[in-house]
């Protein structure tokens, strides 16, 4: 992942899921692109954001 990039983030939910998705495009060092998306949620009793899944 050394020298990867992230961009054109998009949120997404799913009304059977009680977190987000959010979609993205990561380029390669060497300009391969590829899209991606992770699941990330704050429900738990502090709020906090934590990756629940898509790493």
């Amino acid at each position: 992942m050394k020298g990867c990039k992230a961009s054109g983030f998009q949120e997404r939910r799913d009304g059977d899921y009680a977190g987000t998705y959010v979609f993205y495009t990561l380029t390669h060092p060497d300009g391969k692109q590829e899209q991606k998306h992770i699941a990330v949620r704050n429900d738990n009793e502090k709020h906090i954001w934590i990756a629940d899944g898509g790493l």
